[in-house]
Order: structure tokens, then C-alpha cells, then sequence
């Protein structure tokens, strides 16, 4: 068997962190893609009255998912999604001021909506697989939750600008004959990624194959400053990806090229702003007051000196989308990127064997995470 075969799933990346931050030496097997021994340590460290259990759920659904098992990711992203969406959505984005990491975490805004994204992508493939129109109901759910918890990003002018989630309800929506929403949806992808050729109505009702690319290492989680001394604050940082512009071969024919969809850093840097403006503006009497007294504010306690810097430590910075019509069976597709550095790039590469195009399904959707010599070993141009 080719050790490079992909015949089903969808290879899909979350690591939507709640609980603790993640182990280096976990993170570590999963970027080795030793998936197989990173599924066997984690089933059997889940705990439902663990703080973790939302952590190990993500990783166990990230793994499965790497290895085909949908099945298994679906219910794990599940069980972390009821966790995610114990949050008041009409405060200020963040669950606790000032973290205490001892609790459980609901994750910020951002990484709330994604974990219902690929749970929605999940129900989406399985409702097309199976011809269910629960299941793509679900699906729509899903993306339209997703969307829900964009909204709770403090900034305004950045609420409601997951172009991606947007584009996936839209396509759900098609394939619930509800092609006036449909055309609602893709209008708002539109007006965030104005230029991406992809977002139309006509071309999501025509072409038959959509993928998507998740590129780099997404937001990170760094100990911040605190306010007057008092109490942790967290920053975060991101970093741009070293591969970009993916060019998209199918059996080695180039037939265009992937086209920003997400940028999940952008989402990241605009997660709550309106808190530590908050914060600042309580002063520094108020804020020792709140801590002896333990009164709670929104939502949490002002209880830790050392910041939370849980997160969702592998998610791709950003996501690119390509579709086209492609003949029934399998293909081989090829994702070659472009970057600065050429020999450095080159590793990102990946080749994909036997890929199947179902014949009379309206989309085989499947998205690719791209990690350094993944797919390509051995691969030489």
C-alpha cells in the first residue's frame, strides 16, 4: 500500500486548547505526525471531571481526524463544543478578566467559532456521504453558530468576519435548496475577502471539488504585563507563515491556485479588547479591592498572578479555499507553495494519492493542513 494513499476523511487540523496549555511534548508528536501514538497516549487520559477534558477531547479529535478516523473527531469535537458554548455571548468576549487556569476554559471568541467551523465541516462531508439532510442541517448549525461566537469579538468593527464560516454556511444552504440565504451568505464572505474569485453563488453550484489549505502556525499565547501590578494578563503573538500562494495540481496539471479565505492571526489579534480597556480604567484601588474581596467580574475571578496561556496552539495562521469541477474517481492532487526561501519551502509541499471525486455528490470538500514533509518524502521537484 502507498504510504502516501489517502482514500477517505478529511484531514483536518484543531487544537482548541481548554484546560491547560499544551503539552510540549503532545504538540510535539502531533507536528512529528506520530498521530497514531499521540491518539493511543490521549484516550486514555480523558477525564469528563477534568479541567483537560476539553483539551484532550481537541486533541484526540485532532489525531482521528489525521488518521481518518471522522467518526471518532466528530464526537470529540462535540463533547468540546458544549464546553465552548457555556459562555454569556453578550459580554465583553473573554470568559475570565484575569485568568484563573486552574477552571475550565471556554476559549476566546475566535477559537469558539472555529471549533464549530470543523465540526460543521465534519456534519457537511457525513451529510453529503450519507444524502442526509439532518445531517447537513446540522452542518448549518454548526456554521451559523460559529458565526454566533465571531460576533462576541470585543471589536466591533471585526465582529461577524469569519469569511469562512460565511462561504460553508452558504454552501450548506445550497444543498438545502435555500439558495436566498445561500446568496446572503456568500455576499458577506464577499465583503470580507472582496477579491477572492472563489465566493460565487455560480461557481459553488457548478463545481464539485473545494479544498482547503490550512498554512502556518497559528496565534500563541505570551505572559503579559498585568495591570498596575496587580494580577496576569496574557498578549498574543502571531507569526506569518514561511509558505503562501498554494498552487493546486491535479493530476499534474496545474489548475490555479488557492485563494485566502481566513486569516485566523487577524481574528486572533481582535479577539476582546473592549476587557482590558475595562481594566485599565477600573485603576489600581478598585482592582486590589476586587481581589480581596473575591467579587466576581465578568464572569470570573480576578484570582491569578501567573496569566492563562492556554490556547489553540496548532491552528493554522491562515486557511486558503480553491474549487473546480473535477471528473468522477480518484486523482492525485499536488500543493506546491512559493516563498522567500525556496529549499525551505519546498518541504511544505504535498501530494495527495487517490483522492476520490464521488460521482453525483454536489461537493467532496476536504481541507489540508500543510507541515513541514508532509506527503512529500522523497519528492524531489
Amino acid at each position: 500500500m502507498n504510504t502516501k494513499a489517502l482514500c477517505v476523511g478529511v484531514i483536518l487540523v484543531t487544537s482548541f486548547v481548554i484546560g491547560c496549555a499544551s503539552p510540549p511534548d503532545l504538540r510535539q508528536k502531533y507536528y512529528d505526525n506520530k498521530m497514531l501514538e499521540l491518539s493511543n497516549i490521549i484516550v486514555n487520559q480523558i477525564d469528563k471531571n477534568s479541567d483537560d477534558f476539553a483539551q484532550k477531547n481537541l486533541y484526540y479529535a485532532s489525531s482521528s481526524l489525521e488518521l481518518g478516523d471522522e467518526r471518532r473527531a466528530l464526537e470529540a469535537l462535540g463533547r468540546t463544543c458544549v464546553i465552548a458554548d457555556n459562555i454569556d455571548l453578550s459580554g465583553v468576549g473573554l470568559p475570565f478578566a484575569f485568568s484563573d487556569k486552574n477552571k475550565v476554559m471556554q476559549g476566546e471568541p475566535y477559537e469558539r467559532s472555529m471549533a464549530h467551523l470543523y465540526r460543521g465541516i465534519l456534519l457537511y462531508r457525513l451529510g453529503i456521504r450519507e444524502n442526509s439532510e439532518d445531517y447537513l442541517n446540522n452542518a448549518r448549525a454548526s456554521f451559523t453558530k460559529a458565526l454566533e461566537h465571531d460576533k462576541a469579538t470585543g471589536d466591533e468593527k471585526f465582529r461577524d468576519d469569519n469569511a469562512l464560516a460565511h462561504y460553508l454556511l452558504g454552501k450548506a444552504f445550497l444543498l438545502l435548496n435555500d439558495e436566498g440565504n445561500a446568496r446572503v451568505a456568500f455576499e458577506k464572505c464577499k465583503q470580507v475577502f472582496p477579491t477572492n474569485s472563489y465566493v460565487a453563488l455560480d461557481k459553488a453550484q457548478k463545481n464539485n471539488f473545494t479544498l482547503l489549505i490550512g498554512v502556518g502556525v497559528g496565534p500563541q499565547k505570551v505572559q503579559g504585563k498585568g495591570f498596575y501590578g496587580i494580577g496576569a494578563t496574557d498578549e498574543i503573538v502571531t507569526y506569518e507563515p514561511e509558505q503562501k500562494d498554494p498552487q493546486i495540481y491535479i493530476d499534474g496539471t496545474l489548475c490555479g491556485k488557492g485563494e485566502l479565505i481566513l486569516d485566523v492571526n487577524e481574528q486572533a489579534r481582535h479577539r476582546s479588547p473592549q476587557t482590558a480597556k475595562v481594566l485599565a480604567s477600573m485603576g489600581r484601588q478598585v482592582l486590589k479591592d476586587q481581589l480581596s474581596r473575591s467579587i466576581p467580574i465578568f464572569g470570573g475571578m480576578l484570582a491569578s498572578t501567573e496569566s492563562d496561556l492556554r490556547c489553540w496552539d496548532v491552528i493554522p495562521a491562515k486557511i486558503y479555499l480553491f474549487n473546480a469541477q473535477v471528473s468522477s474517481g480518484v486523482h492525485s492532487v499536488r500543493i506546491k507553495f512559493s516563498g522567500d526561501n525556496e529549499e525551505s519551502v519546498k518541504r511544505y509541499n504535498q501530494t495527495y494519492y487517490y483522492l476520490p471525486i464521488r460521482e453525483n455528490k454536489p461537493d467532496n470538500l476536504y481541507l489540508f493542513l500543510s507541515i513541514k514533509n508532509k506527503h512529500n518524502a522523497g519528492v524531489k521537484k
